[in-house]
């Protein structure tokens, strides 16, 4: 068995003594993080690089961390973006969660409280890989391969299912007693 790769953090913060205190604890933690000081690199870092989490600082000149968050959503729509201010509002936090933000941090950070949300974090990752995995094994299992039937009316009821199957709609199919 192969061990997990690392879990990949983009840290993200103009502010050196910050972006270095964060990422040498994620470090400390066992995390692999790679840090960016603006916007416009952490962005950067991103067309060039997958990661797990991306913690960005909200105001940053140039590229500020709603506007990195939008772009991120742009190129990676499932990487979670955390988002830090030390001017923490209501209104910022609500703006940066409709813009897709997974959470929202107040300056100073609490680790402990990082550490936890980071864990939240994984904990979703692994129950969405584990549900793709599953709807791929479903998928392979009833696959409409195994279906015979070469007649029109068949080929048009596959059709039919073909289509349904990704909804959650419920269908019935009726036919002749004894057609199959």
């Amino acid at each position: 068995m192969t061990a997990a790769p690392p879990f990949r953090i983009l840290v993200v913060d103009d502010e050196a003594p910050q972006r270095e205190l964060l990422a040498g604890f994620l470090v400390k933690q066992g995390y692999e993080v790679v840090p960016a000081v603006s916007g416009a690199e952490g962005l950067g870092r991103l067309q060039r690089e997958t990661f797990d989490l991306i913690l960005t600082d909200h105001r940053m000149p140039q590229m500020s961390g709603l506007d990195l968050l939008k772009a991120a959503r742009e190129i990676n729509p499932e990487v979670p973006v955390v988002v830090m201010t030390a001017y923490g509002s209501v209104e910022q936090a609500v703006a940066a969660m409709k813009a897709g933000a997974y959470d929202y941090l107040g300056k100073p950070i609490d680790l402990d409280d990082l550490l936890h949300r980071i864990g939240k974090v994984r904990e979703r990752q692994q129950l969405l890989a584990e549900v793709r995995a599953l709807r791929e094994d479903l998928r392979g299992r009833y696959r409409l391969e195994g279906i015979i039937g070469e007649s029109g009316a068949m080929q048009e009821v596959l059709g039919v299912v073909r289509r349904v199957a990704p909804s959650t709609a419920t269908v019935l199919i009726q036919g002749e007693s004894g057609t199959g």
